[in-house]
């Protein structure tokens, strides 16, 4: 696709040299407004309308190669919403949290995390699975839920935070889920938080967990 011509038509132009531009332009315009949205060209009532909502990473500037902000949007009118890979603090992505979804609030809002995180595994007797990795991150705040809905019927919940409050490590709170005796549990290593089925005997064949992030810097 050819790039927009913002400067045509020029006043002395003549119909027969500005058509094909002016078709290509409108043909460029169809095509890119159709990116996330119903396109111009639409015949239904959804036209103009968003079909989704992408994203891309927020940069600084536009420069390139692209600069990753230590200081994420602010805005002092209408809220945003914007893609952003958490940093170390000095500019460089972390490489264990991939590009997530935030919004922000005008002012000093604190930008807020809208992209949960989900997984499943296998767990053998004993058996753990790590779930979420914070190095280089200095403040998380989560809810996590685990389920296995097949064998063992268990389910647990658990706010889990790392950060300075916590000395530097997690700081985990436990909550056994409808089943008492549950033997799912959240737990960490290091940077790591893990599930463990804690039972010495029997696996579980299908657990699904859920992250919600309620802070993160």
């Amino acid at each position: 696709m050819s790039l927009f011509i913002a400067t045509i038509p020029q006043p002395g132009d003549n119909l027969d040299f500005s058509q094909g531009q002016l078709l290509a332009n409108n043909q460029g315009l169809d095509t890119v407004f159709g990116v996330d949205h119903y396109k111009f060209s639409d015949a239904t009532v959804n036209k103009g309308f968003h079909n989704k909502v992408t994203t891309p990473q927020f940069f600084l500037n536009s420069s390139i190669p692209p600069v990753y902000p230590t200081v994420i949007p602010v805005t002092t009118t209408n809220p945003v919403i914007y893609a952003y890979q958490p940093t170390d603090g000095s500019g460089t992505p972390t490489t264990t949290i991939g590009l997530i979804q935030y919004s922000r609030g005008p002012s000093n809002a604190v930008p807020t995390p809208i992209t949960k995180l989900y997984g499943s595994a296998v767990l053998a007797p004993s058996g753990i699975v790590n779930i979420f990795d914070v190095t280089g991150i200095s403040r998380v705040m989560l809810l996590v839920t685990v389920n296995d809905d097949q064998i063992n019927k268990n389910n647990q919940f658990a706010y889990a935070s790392f950060g300075p409050g916590g000395g530097g490590n997690w700081a985990i709170n436990n909550f056994v889920g409808a089943s008492a005796g549950t033997t799912l549990q959240i737990i960490s290593s290091g940077n790591i938080l893990q599930i463990i089925n804690a039972s010495p005997s029997m696996p579980s064949n299908n657990v699904n967990w859920a992250i919600e992030i309620m802070r993160i810097q």
